[in-house]
């Protein structure tokens, strides 16, 4: 990001010149590259049939009960089920 972590306001005011939009482009990828992957899991979870951590993740999101937990469907799991 170059000028942008040096320079930030003037970054801001060239984005495309100073590399600042590239650098933002780059810091999303791999959040959407893991919503991405998270997705395909959810579409072809088979319950008993866990192939990896993202399927055991689900289960536990699937089958938690407890509200204060972080697999609660309505809580901290939203990114498995988003």
């Amino acid at each position: 990001m170059g000028i942008a972590a040096w320079l930030p306001r003037l970054a801001k005011l060239f984005p495309n010149f100073s590399g600042y939009n590239k650098g933002l482009k780059y810091l999303g990828a791999p959040e959407e590259m893991a919503a991405e992957i998270i997705k395909k899991h959810v579409e072809t979870y088979n319950a008993g049939n866990e192939q990896d951590f993202i399927d055991h993740a689900l289960t536990r999101v699937y089958n938690t009960t407890d509200s204060t937990s972080m697999f609660f469907k309505e809580t901290g799991s939203k990114i498995f089920l988003s």
